[in-house]
């Protein structure tokens, strides 16, 4: 991840990945094969141009098949936090099960993307990154959930893990209690630090999430 810009992208060619999570959200792009993905216990069988995006704080699994070729995105909390002056949020962004939105934007702007970082001869990387600027505008306008509790595979722990590791990039500059996090989550503070004790990792996930 770019520390001073909060996003990447990259070419990736195959990809196997076992169980885990990050902090930022992770769009990907099958330029050409087939990836699967499973997301809390769902699966998605993704093919030639098919989006997807996995967010943060959410345990998944990826396998392509030999010869896969993607094009991974990926946008801190702190740069969403920042941008969208909110510390909660969650998007439905699935081109395998989304019937509802149409993707030919997003496809358009991702060719655009992979143009650009093979053949582009640019001599900085503003244009990548204004396509990247590009592509977060159009997340956030047209698939940004208002009821990411109610979204599938998104349990109660994985609202409870997103809303702190969002919360805590909004005002990692200030002096945060414990009580305060637990205030925010309307919950009890020995109820959260039970949750905390109980999921080590998910410590090490914050501790990530603000250092980095």
């Amino acid at each position: 991840m770019n520390d001073l810009t909060g996003m990447e992208s990259r070419i990736v060619k195959e990809i196997q990945e076992p169980e885990h999570f990050h902090p930022e959200i992770e769009v990907i792009y099958v330029i050409d094969g087939k990836l699967k993905i499973h997301i809390k216990g769902m699966s998605y069988d993704l093919a030639k141009d098919d989006v997807i995006l996995i967010n943060s704080g959410l345990m998944h699994e990826t396998k392509s098949a030999e010869g896969t070729l993607l094009c991974v995105v990926n946008y801190s909390c702190r740069l969403l936090a920042s941008l969208m002056k909110r510390d909660d949020y969650f998007f439905v962004c699935n081109s395998v099960s989304d019937h509802m939105n149409a993707y030919g934007e997003i496809r358009s702007i991702f060719r655009e993307l992979v143009y650009q970082k093979v053949k582009g001869r640019h001599r900085t990387d503003c244009l990548n990154q204004s396509i990247l600027y590009r592509l977060l505008d159009h997340l956030i306008e047209y698939y940004l959930s208002e009821e990411s509790e109610q979204i599938p595979g998104a349990g109660s722990d994985d609202v409870r893990l997103r809303q702190m590791i969002q919360y805590i990039n909004q005002n990692y500059e200030e002096n945060i209690s414990l009580s305060e996090i637990a205030e925010r989550l309307f919950t009890s503070a020995s109820t959260l630090s039970d949750f905390l004790k109980s999921r080590p990792v998910c410590i090490l996930m914050i501790m990530s999430t603000v250092c980095g």
